[in-house]
């Protein structure tokens, strides 16, 4: 069931490469990098254990990224749902 209009929210997807037209636009589906970790969809249920899973794909010189990376992830996996307006 869609969100009512005033219980939408608002999100922001960048997208480059291949991504934009196969994924985003042909398909109509949302998706987000970072293909190494696999399918989150009941492991990103944990902000934690997003952040070690980061630990393991992310290159060292990155490191002081991940909370925000996690968060990102955590807040896609968890927050957008239908209805939702996406940009």
């Amino acid at each position: 069931m869609a969100a009512a209009p005033s219980e939408r929210a608002f999100w922001g997807i960048h997208a480059r490469g291949a991504m934009l037209p196969t994924i985003l636009l042909k398909r109509n589906q949302l998706a987000i990098g970072w293909a190494d970790l696999g399918d989150l969809s009941s492991e990103g249920k944990d902000r934690e254990r997003l952040r070690a899973m980061l630990t393991l794909v992310i290159a060292p010189d990155k490191a002081s990224s991940i909370p925000q990376v996690a968060g990102q992830l955590y807040r896609f996996i968890n927050e957008l749902k239908n209805g939702d307006v996406v940009a």
